[in-house]
């Protein structure tokens, strides 16, 4: 309980800058000029302490000050919206089987696993948790980036917007679909909010592949870009990634760190010997976004170096 009131103050503390919640006062960053502020998420949230996509982890996420929190979102059999990175029951919880192929009422029976859960992880007290619960704990206290969003872009973004949320939740989607392909998802009603980042949303490109370069141009030529793009690359060299800028409607430049593969072998595990090498290359890239698995030691390092403000 210590900890979670040490980070209410916090929260309200970081409000006072803008007069309103913590989130309009990381709304207020991230949507200005300044690229000095670096905000740093923690993928799927506190999974070192607690359950992941768990209520315990998104509390956790929050009282450790993070920018934003991963959480990985499936559709039910009843047409439901469950917090689970994967399709199935069978690695986080004490079920078997599709998530698909079962209603709301029956995964909310079953029990999470600790941690990242597997065949022999201990169960918890914990329950699985609805998009709208985890919405709820998340409205006003730290942003969001909505993994799996693609998968039911238009049922998810007006789950969103009932719960008055969309400027606070960043939906993303895969660089194999094509600008229209993605507004075609969403809806014409829905886009237009997209456009206005009442509802945030940012392509997944991976620069090594040719066709999803030529889809990132496909965005850059819009009318309106994208507030931000998440760059993935297994490149080892040094050849540099696309540079936004520094503007006000410059976008973003979100880079993930968790294991190798993803910016090179830049990883958190080399952050931690050699933290210039890891999440220092990243800014050096450009990046102001960076998702990682050691949140503590990467807000620390962000802090040290001047690129993120604490609380």
């Amino acid at each position: 309980m210590k900890k979670l009131t040490l980070a209410a103050v916090a929260a309200l503390s970081f409000a006072t800058l803008s007069g309103s919640t913590r989130t309009e006062a990381l709304l207020e960053r991230l949507h200005g000029p300044d690229r000095t502020y670096v905000f740093y998420c923690m993928h799927r949230g506190d999974w070192r302490h607690a359950p992941e996509n768990s209520r315990p982890s998104i509390l956790g996420s929050i009282a450790l000050g993070a920018d934003m929190i991963e959480l990985d979102v499936r559709k039910t059999k009843d047409g439901r919206y469950i917090l689970s990175h994967d399709p199935t029951l069978d690695r986080m919880t004490d079920g078997t089987g599709l998530i698909a192929d079962h209603t709301l009422a029956e995964i909310k029976q079953l029990h999470l696993k600790e941690f990242q859960g597997g065949k022999d992880a201990r169960l918890t007290d914990e329950r699985p948790v609805t998009l709208e619960e985890a919405l709820a704990l998340t409205k006003g206290k730290i942003l969001v980036n909505l993994d799996k969003s693609w998968l039911d872009y238009r049922g998810i973004a007006q789950v969103l917007v009932r719960e008055g949320v969309g400027r606070e939740v960043v939906m993303k989607g895969p660089g194999s679909m094509t600008p229209d392909e993605v507004k075609a998802a969403f809806g014409p009603d829905l886009w237009a909010l997209v456009e206005k980042n009442e509802i945030l949303f940012m392509p997944i490109i991976y620069a090594d592949s040719i066709g999803q370069m030529a889809v990132f141009y496909q965005w850059e030529a819009q009318k309106v870009r994208p507030f931000a793009y998440e760059f993935v690359t297994n490149s080892r060299t040094d050849r540099p990634l696309p540079y936004f800028g520094f503007g006000e409607k410059s976008p973003r430049l979100w880079l993930n760190t968790m294991w190798e593969g993803l910016t090179g072998d830049h990883t958190d595990k080399r952050s931690l010997k050699d933290p210039d090498s890891g999440w220092g290359w990243c800014l050096r890239q450009g990046a102001t976004m960076i998702q990682t698995d050691s949140p503590a030691e990467c807000g620390a390092w962000l802090r040290k170096v001047g690129r993120h403000a604490g609380e």
